[in-house]
């Protein structure tokens, strides 16, 4: 029996030769049909974005600010918060972000507006 359903968002920007700066809807759009007909709640178990080749703070915004609104069948998503991630490319990839007080405000500004809109519960 499945209870979940998950996927990865990350956002690998122009890193590598196979990417491109993709924002959370492109990522995510490509997979939502395949997800949603399971009819299960989904989770977004890597999330996250690169800094190169674009603005990593209005990925941060644009992909947090509406989510629970635009998808609402996403009920967890688990931030890739790793500083030197070598699996996918042969160079150190630093997807943390906690060092950057802008970040770090954009998304936690987004997140309590999920919780005084009523539409989720941080844990």
């Amino acid at each position: 029996m499945v209870d979940w359903v998950a996927t990865g968002a990350l956002n690998y920007g122009t890193v590598a030769r196979w990417s491109d700066w993709w924002s959370f809807e492109e990522i995510y759009t490509s997979k939502r049909e395949h997800l949603t007909r399971w009819k299960k709640p989904v989770m977004i178990a890597e999330f996250g974005t690169l800094a190169v080749g674009g603005d990593r703070n209005a990925w941060f915004r644009e992909a947090l600010s509406e989510l629970p609104h635009r998808h609402p069948e996403i009920k967890a998503l688990l931030f890739f918060n790793v500083t030197s991630d070598a699996t996918t490319t042969q160079q150190s990839l630093d997807w943390s972000f906690q060092q950057d007080s802008t970040i770090v405000s954009t998304v936690a500004g987004a997140v309590a507006s999920w919780r005084t809109a009523g539409t989720a519960t941080p844990r």
